[in-house]
């Protein structure tokens, strides 16, 4: 079983690892004119009067990879600040501890505009950022967690965005603005 998953993945990365190395030197010289600068031609989406539905990109195994339907955004998630800490507090000689931790991350998600353009199929999507933070604290007494108690905050710029593979986009609904969660746990 794990030879037949190494032969598959190397015949997969045999395959894909080139076109994503050609791709950016990869055109059709009859498709592109000196004095006509068109984005679409570029990223390889089929349009009238280029890469129209009689062009030759079709047989073209480069243009086909680059221009498969529904292929989310390059994405980086990042932790941009934490920290943790603990105190403890002698209170009635109760052993009384407070554990607080406190982030700070965003979400990068990048311009996609390698899709698949024939018959409006997709469209492009820009670029955006999104901002969150939170913040915590637990209650320890005697060893037993009595009280936790979070607040998190995510899109805290309250960013009006659509993800490429969501299917609302196409009817203008964006993803939710800002959302300030109180959380409360009391262990029974």
């Amino acid at each position: 079983m794990l030879l037949k998953r190494r032969i598959s993945g190397f015949l997969l990365l045999s395959v894909i690892l080139p076109v994503v190395l050609l791709a950016p030197f990869h055109h059709h010289d009859e498709h592109h004119h000196a004095d006509v600068a068109c984005e679409q031609c570029a990223h390889h989406q089929p349009h009238p009067g280029h890469l129209s539905d009689e062009s030759d990109t079709d047989d073209c195994l480069i243009c086909q990879l680059l221009t498969q339907q529904y292929v989310p955004s390059t994405n980086l998630v990042a932790d941009l600040f934490s920290a943790d800490c603990s105190a403890r507090v002698d209170c009635l000689s109760e052993g009384l501890i407070l554990r607080a931790f406190i982030a700070l991350n965003t979400d990068w998600n990048m311009r996609q505009d390698r899709f698949y353009g024939r018959d409006d199929t997709e469209t492009a999507t820009p670029a955006y950022v999104l901002l969150g933070a939170s913040a915590g604290t637990d209650l320890v007494i005697r060893g037993k967690t009595r009280l936790s108690l979070y607040l998190i905050g995510n899109n805290l710029t309250d960013q009006v965005y659509m993800p490429h593979l969501s299917r609302l986009k196409y009817i203008g609904v964006a993803n939710m603005g800002r959302n300030v969660v109180l959380k409360i746990i009391v262990p029974l």
